[in-house]
């Protein structure tokens, strides 16, 4: 596996012990439909939250959320819409942006963004 790809799941599985230590179960993980994905699904009693993780090593070229493009957010969109229908979701929703910054000493920084991608944003365009 290429490097940026374990970091990726580094930076996946450390958000995913975040939203444990949140209460949150972890309900999907890289849940595929078509060419749409959502890095992983986590719920609790009363939302099901759909999370895009961005993870960089530094952030000497921006943070890792700078990197979250119009077309991904549409796509990200779509994967959730998709998720909900396919899983007949009935409890709240949202999709969540967590940005994580490795450091050369292995250290990292999580940065939480909530409900970072709506419909709404979409429909501004």
């Amino acid at each position: 596996m290429a490097v940026h790809n374990d970091l990726g799941k580094r930076g996946e599985e450390i958000a995913k012990d975040f939203f444990v230590s949140k209460g949150f179960s972890i309900r999907d993980s890289n849940w595929r439909s078509h060419h749409f994905e959502l890095d992983f699904v986590a719920e609790n009693d009363e939302l099901v939250i759909m999370v895009e993780v961005k993870t960089r090593m530094g952030n000497a070229f921006g943070e890792p959320e700078d990197f979250i493009t119009d077309a991904k957010m549409k796509r990200t969109l779509q994967a959730a819409h998709n998720y909900i229908l396919v899983n007949k979701i009935e409890k709240n929703t949202q999709i969540d942006v967590v940005s994580i910054v490795f450091a050369k000493n292995g250290t990292h920084r999580l940065t939480h963004f909530p409900d970072a991608i709506t419909p709404k944003w979409y429909y501004n365009y």
